[in-house]
């Protein structure tokens, strides 16, 4: 099966004024990805984290390929400020490679990102690649 991100497709970054830094990641991981695919949605910038939550939810939800398991597993899981997210999956149909972080830096979310999608991956863990990247705020400045 395909894993579905929505992230990868589908995120949409409400830049406001560098002066909002309020973030959210939003998760949908069922117990089988391989079978129901994972989605992903990140909001940046902002007014506050309860509109980040919002938004990012809606991401999550509103992928191209969701299916209804994850749409109903996709869950808050992180607020952030002035940091930076990235997002890693293995691309290839049947694997369940998925990985994510929130790091002061982007090169260390990214590190960290796949080294979460390698871990689920097992032994194909080198195919996994960094689909979404950004900062919030003043990070990566």
């Amino acid at each position: 099966m395909k894993i579905h991100i929505a992230a990868s497709a589908a995120i949409l970054c409400i830049l406001s004024t560098p002066a909002f830094a309020q973030s959210s990641v939003v998760v949908g991981i069922p117990g089988d990805v391989v079978r129901y695919g994972v989605s992903f949605g990140v909001a940046v910038n902002q007014a506050d984290h309860d509109a980040a939550d919002e938004v990012a939810m809606a991401h999550c939800r509103n992928g191209p390929d969701v299916t209804p398991t994850v749409r109903d597993l996709c869950r808050p899981v992180a607020r952030f400020d002035n940091r930076c997210v990235a997002v890693s999956l293995d691309p290839r149909a049947g694997t369940p490679g998925f990985g994510w972080a929130i790091a002061d830096v982007q090169d260390d979310a990214d590190a960290e990102a796949l080294a979460g999608c390698r871990k689920t991956d097992g032994d194909q863990g080198e195919a996994c690649v960094i689909t979404l990247r950004m900062c919030d705020g003043m990070a990566g400045q």
